[in-house]
C-alpha cells in the first residue's frame, strides 16, 4: 500500500482553500486542465478514469481528486477538479511534483492504495 495520505490530503487542502476564481493559463498543465472547465464531470472521467477520491461539496457538486504518480513512482501530484450542482467542472487546483495528465488511469492512484 502506498503512503500517499499527505498527497491526498494536499488535494483536499486545495479544495478547502476554495478555488473558484477564473484560472489564467500559465503552464502546459494549466492548458490541459483548462480544457475541462465548463465541461461535464463525465468528460474528465472519460479522459482520466475514476478519481482517487470523490467528495460531495456543500453546494451539491463534487470534488474529484486525482493523485497521479510519474513513471518512476517518485513524484506525485494531487489535482482537484470541482463541479457545481449540475456536475459541470467550474475550477481546478493542483500541487506536487511532476504534474501531468494521466494516461487513462495508468498513473492515477486508486483510493484502496492510499493509506491513512
Amino acid at each position: 500500500m502506498i503512503k500517499l495520505k499527505y498527497i491526498a490530503g494536499a488535494g483536499l487542502l486545495l479544495l478547502a482553500a476554495g478555488c473558484t476564481e477564473t484560472k489564467v493559463v500559465t503552464s502546459n498543465y494549466d492548458a490541459q486542465l483548462n480544457q475541462f472547465l465548463n465541461q461535464p464531470e463525465s468528460s474528465v472521467v472519460a479522459s482520466w478514469g475514476e478519481p482517487s477520491v470523490r467528495t460531495k461539496l456543500k453546494g451539491g457538486g463534487d470534488a474529484l481528486v486525482f493523485v497521479v504518480l510519474d513513471d518512476t513512482g517518485s513524484n506525485a501530484c494531487s489535482t482537484v477538479m470541482s463541479s457545481d450542482s449540475g456536475h459541470t467542472i467550474r475550477s481546478y487546483s493542483y500541487a506536487g511534483n511532476g504534474c501531468h495528465s494521466p494516461t487513462r488511469t495508468a498513473n492515477v492512484v486508486p483510493m484502496n492504495r492510499i493509506s491513512n
